[in-house]
């Protein structure tokens, strides 16, 4: 019996240290990032800046072909997503009875295309011509034009210089070069 108790009090004990352990405060680990980790770090990024610096136009001539690809895709997406609204509504409203869904894509891809480019071709009717005429005003009144930017620079710089006796613009050496 004896034995027993001995043995209970060591067992009482033993958990009584582990609480005593439990409860003690542990000690606190250092929060952060180490130094030599720091430096590690800032070796590595000068070593990259180091690189593209040396190496400039190979990194360029690299994202020039890697850009070379990604345009025609990101214009694709682009495209997309900006005919996609006129898509949907010709699915959705104009063609609602269909029910074939390879059909109604077919047919609302169909009149999205024609639209587009109903509208380009609009714009290009109602742009073009005033383009034109624009042109052939500034050719048919080119030598005018001339003339009056002349005088206004004369203008402007021989009131700054005190000389209104002698042009700063010359018309007839000017006339003589072209």
């Amino acid at each position: 019996m004896n034995e027993e108790f001995d043995k209970k009090t060591a067992e009482g004990s033993a958990n009584d240290k582990q609480q005593a352990d439990a409860n003690k405060p542990k000690p606190k680990k250092k929060e952060g990032v180490s130094f030599s980790l720091v430096i590690m770090i800032i070796a590595i990024i000068s070593f990259v800046v180091l690189y593209a610096i040396v190496n400039a136009s190979t990194l360029y001539s690299l994202a020039s072909k890697i850009m070379s690809v990604i345009t025609p895709v990101a214009l694709g997406f682009g495209i997309a997503y900006l005919l996609n609204p006129i898509l949907k509504f010709f699915e959705k409203k104009v063609f609602k009875k269909i029910k074939n869904k390879k059909i109604l894509r077919a047919l609302g891809l169909t009149c999205t295309y024609l639209s587009v480019i109903l509208v380009f071709v609009g714009i290009m009717f109602m742009v073009v011509p005033s383009l034109i005429e624009s042109v052939t005003k500034l050719v048919t009144g080119f030598d005018g034009y001339i003339e009056h930017t002349i005088d206004l620079i004369n203008n402007l710089i021989g009131g700054y210089l005190d000389s209104h006796e002698t042009p700063v613009v010359d018309r007839e050496l000017l006339y003589d070069t072209v």
